[in-house]
């Protein structure tokens, strides 16, 4: 890495050291960063230059650094983490840190730890310290004596048809356990050791590729009409049936929604391709012919349609509905929502499991949302799915401005003066004026901002990562926050309201945005992004 200009250096202490015998791991970046800097002790900014591996210059006294180990630093728009390895005295108000890199924090998120299968003989589960035994025979490895539960896994009756399952004894046997699998798979593999069968068989399903990621909107608008995209041949081939059978009930302009939703349920695999023959009262994969399953799944999507349209509610609610049941369209309008997002998705599925969670290991739900799991009910995150295959109409700007129109700027963004746009309530010194997410994303900071530096507190203040912008938009000096961190929210989601905290000078929103999924900067010029106009314009 090379040295970079106004580097930010956070100064900390925490709990582990170089030799790695304890380490923290994170879920996601975004979960990382957040929680260095709620750990941060100090602030320097404008550091002129920064070295990896070399010295930190503070323009502090020895003693009053003596407290920290370990420093954080932006560069190159990433943030680096080191183990404060020495502190050099250069005078009464300057002092050197000598740092080696953190490589765990630092790399986390550019390494893949892939999950491995060996075969040992049986052993206890604690020793009898109570610890984890972790290896099996002798192998000098330490074990550090704290350790955290990162993730925990359970098995599930609902298994995709992308999965590789492996089963000591009879595969057979299990699967039966699970019929929502497709009734096309191939029989199982049976391995051999040296010419001798073994008791593990294995079973190797249709895979689909995480890579292609489709436009993607949490609920808002009616643009489930959109171009097809991403879908393979398979689903494809069934272009004429879908037409055919959405013709027939009276959607013919969702026939690109229908072959998205087959996407999801099947791929275009097996015989009941859009799993509808539940929908009927019948057993999961029983429609006798793909015709016949898509003629039932575009008369129950049909019906949600027409169910979601009758309540006041946008398209996307009868697809989450095509998932959940007729029951979600019910429910979201006695609860008086007005539409589906994936927020009141995970409400209603929390609801009906009684909280119950379940791991879930998609890839690009991962990705978009920061979660790794669901609530055992349906899946919350059927629309998501559905609409990575549905592109969403274009709009002129790739963000949208934050409140309400008419609005008042009150102050332009200018680099390295003011890192953002300042708008004005609708009534001057009045606070309570909705702030709304200016483009889909994910919650990645909902709280206070403490900040080390004087006059420079955002007060509370919300970050949105946007994935598909590959950008962070910042809410600041809010008067109350109304998403938490991990939220997907989207266009138009109400994240807090207009107010006057931190250091500021008057009621108004502090608007700005980075690249990336910094929380805290650096900031660009968001002007052209939601397409407003200078003062003076």
């Amino acid at each position: 890495m090379f040295p970079t200009k106004d580097s930010i250096i956070r100064l900390l202490n925490v709990k582990w050291s170089s030799d790695y015998k304890h380490v923290r791991l994170f879920p996601d970046l975004a979960t990382q960063t957040a929680w260095f800097k709620d750990q941060e002790i100090f602030h320097l900014e404008n550091c002129s230059y920064q070295r990896k591996d070399s010295v930190v210059k503070a323009p502090y006294g020895f003693d009053s650094l003596a407290y920290y180990n370990y420093v954080a630093y932006y560069n190159d728009e990433k943030w680096y983490y080191a183990f404060i390895k020495d502190k050099i005295y250069l005078s009464d108000k300057a002092t050197s840190l000598v740092i080696e890199t953190d490589v765990m924090q630092t790399y986390m998120f550019d390494m893949f730890f892939g999950d491995s299968f060996i075969e040992r003989r049986h052993c206890p589960q604690y020793d009898s310290k109570g610890r984890p035994i972790v290896n099996t025979q002798p192998e000098s490895l330490e074990m550090g004596d704290m350790y955290e539960t990162i993730k925990s896994y359970k098995s599930t009756s609902e298994l995709s048809p992308y999965t590789l399952l492996t089963a000591k004894g009879s595969i057979s046997q299990m699967i039966q356990k699970y019929p929502n699998l497709p009734d096309h798979m191939p029989p199982p593999i049976t391995t051999v050791a040296q010419g001798i069968q073994t008791g593990l068989e294995y079973l190797i399903l249709d895979a689909r590729s995480d890579d292609d990621d489709g436009q993607v909107d949490d609920g808002g608008g009616n643009d489930a009409k959109g171009e097809l995209v991403n879908v393979n041949d398979k689903v494809l081939s069934f272009t004429a049936t879908v037409e055919y059978w959405c013709s027939h009930f009276g959607i013919p302009d969702y026939s690109n929604l229908v072959l998205a939703i087959i996407m999801v349920e099947s791929g275009g695999n097996g015989t009941d391709v859009m799993q509808s023959s539940e929908s009927r009262g019948l057993p999961p994969n029983s429609a006798p012919s793909t015709s016949k399953s898509i003629e039932w799944g575009v008369e129950h999507l049909k019906n949600m349609l027409t169910s979601a349209s009758s309540n006041g509610l946008n398209d996307w609610s009868a697809v989450q509905a095509y998932n959940f049941g007729g029951g979600y369209i019910s429910w979201l309008k006695g609860k008086g929502y007005n539409e589906h997002t994936t927020s009141t998705a995970e409400e209603y599925a929390k609801e009906k499991a009684n909280g119950s969670k379940t791991n879930y290991n998609n890839a690009y739900i991962i990705r978009l949302t920061g979660k790794d799991w669901r609530y055992s009910y349906g899946n919350m995150f059927y629309v998501l799915l559905v609409q990575r295959y549905i592109k969403q109409s274009a709009k002129d700007t790739p963000l949208s401005v934050p409140v309400d129109t008419p609005y008042r700027i009150t102050q332009d963004y200018k680099e390295g003066i003011h890192g953002g746009i300042d708008f004005g309530g609708r009534t001057a010194g009045v606070e309570g004026d909705n702030i709304y997410s200016a483009g889909n994303g994910r919650v990645t900071y909902a709280g206070y901002h403490k900040s080390q530096t004087a006059g420079a507190s955002l007060g509370n203040y919300v970050c949105v990562y946007h994935p598909d912008l590959d950008i962070h938009t910042g809410y600041a000096h809010l008067s109350s926050i109304n998403v938490k961190v991990g939220d997907t929210v989207r266009t138009g989601t109400k994240v807090g309201e207009m107010g006057n905290t931190g250091d500021s000078k008057g009621v108004h929103l502090h608007f700005n945005a980075g690249n990336g999924t910094g929380v805290f900067g650096p900031y660009i010029d968001p002007t052209n992004l939601i397409g407003v106009k200078r003062i003076g314009e």
